[in-house]
Protein backbone atom coordinates (compact mmCIF):
# COMPACT_ATOMS: atom_id res chain seq x y z
CA UNK A 1 0.00 0.00 0.00
CA UNK A 2 1.24 3.48 -0.83
CA UNK A 3 1.80 6.01 1.95
CA UNK A 4 1.43 9.76 1.49
CA UNK A 5 5.16 10.01 0.79
CA UNK A 6 4.94 7.24 -1.82
CA UNK A 7 2.01 9.00 -3.52
CA UNK A 8 3.87 12.31 -3.64
CA UNK A 9 6.93 10.66 -5.19
CA UNK A 10 4.76 8.98 -7.82
CA UNK A 11 3.12 12.33 -8.54
CA UNK A 12 6.54 13.76 -9.35
CA UNK A 13 7.40 10.67 -11.40
CA UNK A 14 4.20 11.05 -13.43
CA UNK A 15 2.80 7.67 -12.35
CA UNK A 16 -0.17 9.31 -10.57
CA UNK A 17 -2.04 12.49 -11.44
CA UNK A 18 -4.64 14.26 -9.27
CA UNK A 19 -6.57 17.35 -10.29
CA UNK A 20 -7.60 19.53 -8.59
CA UNK A 21 -4.79 18.94 -6.08
CA UNK A 22 -5.34 20.65 -2.73
CA UNK A 23 -3.19 20.67 0.40
CA UNK A 24 -5.36 18.10 2.19
CA UNK A 25 -6.13 15.91 -0.86
CA UNK A 26 -3.35 13.42 -0.02
CA UNK A 27 -4.06 11.64 3.26
CA UNK A 28 -1.55 9.61 5.31
CA UNK A 29 -2.23 6.56 3.14
CA UNK A 30 -4.56 7.57 0.33
CA UNK A 31 -6.26 10.22 -1.79
CA UNK A 32 -9.38 11.88 -0.38
CA UNK A 33 -12.09 12.69 -2.91
CA UNK A 34 -15.03 15.07 -2.54
CA UNK A 35 -18.62 15.10 -3.78
CA UNK A 36 -19.43 17.34 -6.74
CA UNK A 37 -22.89 18.80 -7.34
CA UNK A 38 -23.66 16.18 -10.00
CA UNK A 39 -25.56 13.09 -8.87
CA UNK A 40 -28.23 10.73 -10.19
CA UNK A 41 -30.78 8.50 -8.46
CA UNK A 42 -32.27 5.25 -9.68
CA UNK A 43 -35.87 5.57 -10.91
CA UNK A 44 -37.55 2.19 -11.17
CA UNK A 45 -40.80 3.66 -12.54
CA UNK A 46 -38.93 5.26 -15.43
CA UNK A 47 -37.35 1.92 -16.30
CA UNK A 48 -40.78 0.27 -16.44
CA UNK A 49 -41.81 2.92 -18.97
CA UNK A 50 -38.66 2.25 -21.02
CA UNK A 51 -37.36 5.69 -20.11
CA UNK A 52 -33.91 6.58 -18.84
CA UNK A 53 -33.81 5.05 -15.37
CA UNK A 54 -31.28 7.40 -13.77
CA UNK A 55 -32.72 10.81 -12.88
CA UNK A 56 -30.47 13.74 -12.07
CA UNK A 57 -30.84 14.93 -8.50
CA UNK A 58 -31.63 18.61 -7.97
CA UNK A 59 -29.21 20.26 -5.54
CA UNK A 60 -30.81 22.03 -2.57
CA UNK A 61 -29.47 24.80 -0.33
CA UNK A 62 -29.66 24.67 3.47
CA UNK A 63 -28.50 26.99 6.21
CA UNK A 64 -26.19 25.35 8.73
CA UNK A 65 -24.18 26.51 11.72
CA UNK A 66 -20.43 26.41 11.13
CA UNK A 67 -17.88 27.83 13.57
CA UNK A 68 -20.71 29.60 15.38
CA UNK A 69 -21.95 31.31 12.21
CA UNK A 70 -24.93 30.59 9.99
CA UNK A 71 -23.84 29.77 6.45
CA UNK A 72 -25.66 28.48 3.38
CA UNK A 73 -24.41 25.28 1.80
CA UNK A 74 -25.43 22.99 -1.05
CA UNK A 75 -26.55 19.41 -0.48
CA UNK A 76 -27.43 16.33 -2.52
CA UNK A 77 -30.68 14.83 -1.18
CA UNK A 78 -30.61 11.02 -1.06
CA UNK A 79 -34.16 9.56 -0.89
CA UNK A 80 -34.99 6.75 1.50
CA UNK A 81 -34.18 3.18 0.34
CA UNK A 82 -32.50 4.50 -2.80
CA UNK A 83 -29.14 4.18 -4.54
CA UNK A 84 -27.48 7.26 -6.04
CA UNK A 85 -24.38 7.84 -8.16
CA UNK A 86 -22.24 10.80 -7.10
CA UNK A 87 -19.50 12.23 -9.33
CA UNK A 88 -16.30 13.38 -7.61
CA UNK A 89 -14.66 16.76 -8.14
CA UNK A 90 -11.28 15.08 -8.46
CA UNK A 91 -9.85 13.48 -11.59
CA UNK A 92 -7.35 10.69 -10.92
CA UNK A 93 -4.95 9.06 -13.36
CA UNK A 94 -3.02 5.86 -12.59
CA UNK A 95 -0.42 4.48 -14.97
CA UNK A 96 0.19 0.75 -15.50
CA UNK A 97 2.22 0.36 -12.28
CA UNK A 98 -0.50 1.39 -9.81
CA UNK A 99 -4.03 0.21 -8.93
CA UNK A 100 -6.40 0.82 -6.04
CA UNK A 101 -9.91 1.01 -4.68
CA UNK A 102 -12.24 3.68 -3.30
CA UNK A 103 -13.57 3.21 0.25
CA UNK A 104 -16.12 5.10 2.34
CA UNK A 105 -15.30 7.69 4.98
CA UNK A 106 -16.72 6.81 8.41
CA UNK A 107 -18.65 10.08 8.60
CA UNK A 108 -20.77 8.90 5.63
CA UNK A 109 -22.05 5.99 7.75
CA UNK A 110 -22.95 8.39 10.54
CA UNK A 111 -25.58 9.84 8.21
CA UNK A 112 -27.08 6.38 7.61
CA UNK A 113 -25.47 6.05 4.18
CA UNK A 114 -23.26 3.29 2.81
CA UNK A 115 -20.74 3.45 -0.01
CA UNK A 116 -19.97 0.56 -2.33
CA UNK A 117 -16.23 0.04 -2.81
CA UNK A 118 -15.17 1.02 -6.33
CA UNK A 119 -12.05 -0.46 -7.99
CA UNK A 120 -9.55 1.77 -9.79
CA UNK A 121 -7.80 0.00 -12.64
CA UNK A 122 -4.39 0.93 -14.05
CA UNK A 123 -4.45 3.34 -16.97
CA UNK A 124 -7.70 5.07 -16.04
CA UNK A 125 -7.95 8.87 -16.11
CA UNK A 126 -11.38 10.05 -14.98
CA UNK A 127 -13.63 11.39 -12.29
CA UNK A 128 -14.88 8.71 -9.94
CA UNK A 129 -18.50 7.58 -9.95
CA UNK A 130 -19.37 6.59 -6.39
CA UNK A 131 -22.46 4.54 -5.57
CA UNK A 132 -24.17 5.61 -2.32
CA UNK A 133 -27.06 3.75 -0.70
CA UNK A 134 -29.53 5.21 1.79
CA UNK A 135 -30.77 2.27 3.85
CA UNK A 136 -32.70 4.39 6.34
CA UNK A 137 -36.37 5.27 6.29
CA UNK A 138 -35.67 8.99 5.93
CA UNK A 139 -34.14 11.24 3.32
CA UNK A 140 -30.45 11.93 3.97
CA UNK A 141 -28.12 14.59 2.61
CA UNK A 142 -24.57 14.69 1.20
CA UNK A 143 -22.83 18.03 1.45
CA UNK A 144 -21.36 19.23 -1.86
CA UNK A 145 -17.54 19.50 -1.77
CA UNK A 146 -17.42 17.40 1.41
CA UNK A 147 -14.88 14.58 1.68
CA UNK A 148 -16.80 11.53 0.64
CA UNK A 149 -14.32 8.67 0.20
CA UNK A 150 -10.65 7.75 0.24
CA UNK A 151 -8.75 6.02 -2.56
CA UNK A 152 -6.18 3.50 -1.31
CA UNK A 153 -3.43 2.69 -3.79
CA UNK A 154 -1.10 -0.26 -4.30
CA UNK A 155 2.06 -0.71 -6.37
CA UNK A 156 1.75 -3.62 -8.79
CA UNK A 157 4.43 -6.32 -8.66
CA UNK A 158 4.55 -6.22 -12.46
CA UNK A 159 3.25 -3.72 -14.99
CA UNK A 160 -0.33 -4.17 -16.17
CA UNK A 161 -0.17 -5.05 -19.87
CA UNK A 162 -3.84 -4.58 -20.71
CA UNK A 163 -4.26 -1.16 -19.11
CA UNK A 164 -5.49 1.77 -21.18
CA UNK A 165 -3.92 5.20 -21.20
CA UNK A 166 -7.41 6.55 -21.59
CA UNK A 167 -8.07 9.80 -23.34
CA UNK A 168 -11.51 11.42 -23.27
CA UNK A 169 -12.75 9.48 -26.30
CA UNK A 170 -11.85 6.09 -24.82
CA UNK A 171 -13.50 7.00 -21.52
CA UNK A 172 -16.62 8.04 -23.41
CA UNK A 173 -16.73 4.72 -25.26
CA UNK A 174 -16.42 2.74 -22.02
CA UNK A 175 -19.07 4.75 -20.17
CA UNK A 176 -21.48 5.61 -23.00
CA UNK A 177 -23.83 2.69 -22.37
CA UNK A 178 -24.21 3.82 -18.77
CA UNK A 179 -24.53 7.57 -19.41
CA UNK A 180 -27.16 6.86 -22.07
CA UNK A 181 -29.34 5.81 -19.13
CA UNK A 182 -28.99 9.24 -17.52
CA UNK A 183 -31.83 11.65 -18.26
CA UNK A 184 -29.66 14.80 -18.40
CA UNK A 185 -27.15 16.34 -20.77
CA UNK A 186 -25.10 17.11 -17.65
CA UNK A 187 -23.93 13.49 -17.79
CA UNK A 188 -21.33 14.68 -20.28
CA UNK A 189 -19.70 16.69 -17.48
CA UNK A 190 -18.33 13.39 -16.17
CA UNK A 191 -15.85 13.60 -19.02
CA UNK A 192 -14.98 17.28 -18.65
CA UNK A 193 -12.92 19.39 -16.26
CA UNK A 194 -12.61 23.08 -15.50
CA UNK A 195 -9.39 25.09 -15.58
CA UNK A 196 -8.14 28.67 -15.94
CA UNK A 197 -6.42 29.79 -19.14
CA UNK A 198 -3.53 32.27 -19.53
CA UNK A 199 -5.96 35.19 -19.07
CA UNK A 200 -7.30 33.65 -15.84
CA UNK A 201 -10.64 32.92 -17.50
CA UNK A 202 -12.54 29.78 -16.51
CA UNK A 203 -12.66 27.19 -19.29
CA UNK A 204 -13.75 23.57 -19.64
CA UNK A 205 -12.37 20.75 -21.75
CA UNK A 206 -12.49 17.00 -22.25
CA UNK A 207 -10.40 14.96 -19.82
CA UNK A 208 -7.01 14.06 -21.25
CA UNK A 209 -4.02 12.63 -19.36
CA UNK A 210 -1.46 15.12 -20.63
CA UNK A 211 -3.72 18.14 -20.10
CA UNK A 212 -4.60 17.04 -16.55
CA UNK A 213 -0.92 16.60 -15.70
CA UNK A 214 -0.21 20.06 -17.05
CA UNK A 215 -2.93 21.62 -14.88
CA UNK A 216 -1.80 19.68 -11.79
CA UNK A 217 1.75 21.02 -12.13
CA UNK A 218 0.35 24.57 -11.95
CA UNK A 219 -1.20 23.99 -8.52
CA UNK A 220 0.39 25.42 -5.40
CA UNK A 221 0.36 22.02 -3.68
CA UNK A 222 2.34 20.35 -6.47
CA UNK A 223 4.97 23.09 -6.40
CA UNK A 224 5.29 22.70 -2.61
CA UNK A 225 5.76 18.93 -2.98
CA UNK A 226 8.51 19.51 -5.56
CA UNK A 227 10.31 22.09 -3.39
CA UNK A 228 10.13 19.75 -0.39
CA UNK A 229 11.72 16.95 -2.42
CA UNK A 230 14.61 19.24 -3.38
CA UNK A 231 15.24 20.04 0.29
CA UNK A 232 15.20 16.35 1.24
CA UNK A 233 17.58 15.44 -1.59
CA UNK A 234 19.92 18.25 -0.56
CA UNK A 235 20.02 16.97 3.04
CA UNK A 236 20.58 13.38 1.89
CA UNK A 237 23.36 14.47 -0.45
CA UNK A 238 24.98 16.58 2.27
CA UNK A 239 25.44 13.72 4.77
CA UNK A 240 28.10 11.79 2.83
CA UNK A 241 29.68 15.05 1.72
CA UNK A 242 30.15 16.26 5.32
CA UNK A 243 31.62 12.88 6.25
CA UNK A 244 33.95 13.10 3.28
CA UNK A 245 35.09 16.56 4.29
CA UNK A 246 35.90 15.38 7.81
CA UNK A 247 37.76 12.38 6.41
CA UNK A 248 39.71 14.62 4.04
CA UNK A 249 40.69 16.87 6.92
CA UNK A 250 41.89 13.95 9.03
CA UNK A 251 43.83 12.24 6.25
CA UNK A 252 45.27 15.23 4.46
CA UNK A 253 45.76 17.83 7.18
CA UNK A 254 49.40 16.88 7.50
CA UNK A 255 50.04 16.49 3.76
CA UNK A 256 48.44 19.59 2.23
CA UNK A 257 48.96 23.25 2.73
CA UNK A 258 46.10 25.27 4.21
CA UNK A 259 45.24 26.77 0.81
CA UNK A 260 45.18 23.33 -0.87
CA UNK A 261 43.01 21.88 1.90
CA UNK A 262 40.50 24.75 1.70
CA UNK A 263 40.31 24.37 -2.09
CA UNK A 264 39.57 20.65 -1.76
CA UNK A 265 36.81 21.25 0.80
CA UNK A 266 35.25 23.95 -1.39
CA UNK A 267 35.11 21.56 -4.34
CA UNK A 268 33.53 18.79 -2.25
CA UNK A 269 30.79 20.92 -0.68
CA UNK A 270 29.55 22.14 -4.08
CA UNK A 271 28.30 18.63 -4.92
CA UNK A 272 24.83 19.04 -3.22
CA UNK A 273 24.32 22.34 -5.04
CA UNK A 274 25.19 20.70 -8.32
CA UNK A 275 22.72 17.86 -7.71
CA UNK A 276 19.92 20.26 -6.83
CA UNK A 277 20.69 22.44 -9.85
CA UNK A 278 20.55 19.47 -12.22
CA UNK A 279 17.18 18.35 -10.79
CA UNK A 280 15.80 21.89 -10.99
CA UNK A 281 16.91 22.37 -14.60
CA UNK A 282 15.51 18.97 -15.54
CA UNK A 283 12.11 19.86 -14.06
CA UNK A 284 12.22 23.26 -15.75
CA UNK A 285 12.90 21.56 -19.09
CA UNK A 286 9.84 19.33 -18.59
CA UNK A 287 7.72 22.40 -17.87
CA UNK A 288 9.07 24.12 -20.99
CA UNK A 289 8.28 21.06 -23.09
CA UNK A 290 4.75 20.98 -21.65
CA UNK A 291 4.19 24.65 -22.49
CA UNK A 292 5.48 24.13 -26.04
CA UNK A 293 3.11 21.22 -26.52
Amino acid sequence: MLSSRDIKIKLLQGHITIYPLEKDTIDSAGIEVTASKFAWKYNEEAKKKNEKEWTQIKIISKKVIEDGKEVEKEFIPVPSRTSVIVVTNEIIYLNNTVAGACYSKVRVAWDGLSLLATPMKPGRCEKLLIVIQNQTGEEQYIEVDRKLAIVMLHKLNSNAKNSDKNNANKIWEKRKRMTDKFNSSDSELIFKYEYFDENNERKSGLIDVDLIKKEMKKTKTYKEIFRHLLVVLTIIASVPVVSLVILAIVLLANRLTLAELLTLIAIIITIPGAIVSILFLKNKKHKTDDSNN
